[in-house]
């Protein structure tokens, strides 16, 4: 009989899909997720739609994590929208790309954390709630002292 290996041939990824921005982002949502000054209720809809799409289970992640440092720099930019709706969407957004890529996160904790620890104490409890839910689950699939060690004392 053939000898037969235990070993499966690795199966090559596919190219991206170049009509996708991002890896996995229709470009008509990307395009509304990086006018940062666009119609609010168009920006929190892009934003709805993509936490639906992400993280693409039909998409390698080989295509996703090149882009997602500029990915998460554009979601950051809805962070100080002045909208409150945009911003718990926006960061609820950056808790889900945290659980797909907690490196990419950690790349941008320098960024991140003066803009979470002001978002502490805004009136709108929806905010400081999404906010704190988002430093626990940074502090989860990162660990403590990396979360804190990007808060200014």
């Amino acid at each position: 009989p053939p000898a037969t290996s235990n070993n499966p041939t690795p199966r090559p990824v596919p190219p991206p899909d170049s009509s996708l921005v991002f890896g996995f982002l229709p470009k008509r949502v990307a395009s509304t997720l990086s006018n940062r000054n666009g119609d609010p209720n168009s920006i929190q809809k892009a934003i709805g739609k993509t936490i639906e799409l992400f993280p693409p289970p039909t998409i390698p992640r080989e295509h996703i994590l090149p882009t997602l440092p500029l990915f998460v720099d554009t979601i950051m930019s809805h962070v100080t929208s002045p909208s409150k709706q945009t911003v718990v969407l926006a960061v609820k957004l950056l808790e889900r790309i945290a659980l797909f890529s907690p490196d990419v996160i950690e790349m941008s904790l320098d960024i991140m954390m003066p803009f979470f620890v002001s978002l502490l104490s805004d009136e709108n409890q929806a905010v400081g709630a999404t906010v704190t839910r988002i430093l626990y689950r940074l502090c989860d699939v990162l660990d403590l002292e990396t979360v804190l060690s990007h808060v200014s004392p």
